[in-house]
């Protein structure tokens, strides 16, 4: 299978996602906003910390975990702070989320996790999230993995109220993982916002 081609399937990898139990917002509001868990795609029940992998994290005394009810404790929800900043109806064409330097097992642990298709899971006014980490180049003699070191969210509204939200890795902004002993890895995100003439109150 081609770079190309996997690289497409990773793209594809989003949710439609319906607000149906959302906050009422202003422009320029703060959204709550938080990541959750990963894990391997062909294993749902699989899961571990977002924090486990060395991506972009407040300081640890700013990481605040979300209070969650039974059912998201059995699922393995881990709901924690982050840096992302999407505030309602602000569009952002890029923003730098941090830089990360990678060690050697750093490196050896995100090639893992690619090699098995991880995934992850955040939260955005209530709405899962989910997209791949990276994606495995497998159509050479010798494995290329690649992170998704930028973020693409989109996300729809209706007035005060935000009704669809998915997230795509950008092909354009990959970072190759191969043997290297050391990696800084600077990680962004940008933010699309679309009108929808779609009713909250028709999914309630």
């Amino acid at each position: 299978m081609s770079l190309k081609l996997l690289l497409l399937v990773s793209s594809l990898f989003c949710f439609f996602n319906l607000g149906l139990s959302g906050g009422k917002y202003k422009l320029q509001d703060p959204v709550p906003f938080y990541v959750n868990k990963i894990g391997p795609y062909s294993n749902p029940s699989e899961t571990y910390p977002y924090y486990s992998l060395p991506f972009c994290r407040p300081a640890e005394k700013k990481i605040q975990h979300r209070h969650f009810d039974i059912g998201e404790a059995l699922d393995g929800d881990t709901f924690s702070a982050s840096l992302y900043d999407l505030r309602f109806g602000v569009p952002v064409p890029w923003r730098e989320l941090c830089t990360v330097h990678l060690n050697k097992e750093e490196i050896k642990k995100l090639k893992k996790a690619i090699e098995k298709f991880y995934y992850f899971e955040m939260s955005y006014d209530d709405l899962p999230i989910y997209g791949f980490i990276g994606t495995v180049d497998i159509s050479s003699p010798t494995p290329r993995y690649f992170l998704f070191k930028h973020l693409h969210f989109s996300i729809m509204y209706n007035g005060q109220r935000v009704i669809h939200v998915n997230v795509t890795g950008d092909l354009r902004q990959v970072q190759e993982l191969s043997n290297q002993e050391e990696l800084l890895v600077e990680f962004s995100y940008s933010v699309r916002w679309l009108v929808t003439n779609f009713p909250y109150s028709a999914l309630i």
